[in-house]
């Protein structure tokens, strides 16, 4: 029998991709609004992901990561080397 891979709740993935971005943003010397400019969200999104109140979408994802030169893993937590 197959068992599914134990997941984590999704508001402590949210709370580990927040507290990255925020980390991440912080170290380049980045504010949120240059952040949004550059991953071409809005602030308000920006500010929702680092406060854990929403999960982007995948792109969303894939480009703060880039942005970031980071791994998807490392930056929803899954992952410590990034």
């Amino acid at each position: 029998m197959v068992r599914p891979a134990k997941l984590r709740p999704m508001s402590t993935k949210k709370k580990a991709l927040g507290l990255r971005v925020a980390t991440l943003r912080c170290e380049r010397g980045l504010s949120q609004e240059e952040l949004a400019a550059q991953a071409d969200v809005s602030v308000r999104t920006i500010g929702n992901i680092e406060r854990a109140q929403t999960m982007p979408d995948l792109d969303t994802l894939v480009t703060l990561a880039d942005l970031f030169e980071v791994s998807l893993d490392y930056l929803v937590g899954r992952s410590d080397a990034a």
